[in-house]
């Protein structure tokens, strides 16, 4: 995919840039090797996680 690509939140339905994209990798159990990539805008990820969940810096680096 390309930086001009779109793909859909998971949280809103609303399109985003692929490049702009947090993607967020599912597994159904831990033993299970297959996973799906979801993608949501980082303001939206960070909206719906407990304030307790530790999060990647890169996340919070951009928080306006």
């Amino acid at each position: 995919m390309d930086g001009n690509e779109l793909v859909t939140c998971c949280f809103t339905g609303l399109p985003l840039k692929y490049e702009e994209a947090v993607m967020l990798q599912v597994f159904p159990t831990v033993y299970h090797e297959e996973s799906q990539q979801l993608f949501c805008h980082r303001e939206h990820l960070l909206e719906r996680l407990h304030k307790s969940v530790p999060v990647h810096p890169d996340l919070l680096d951009n928080e306006e």
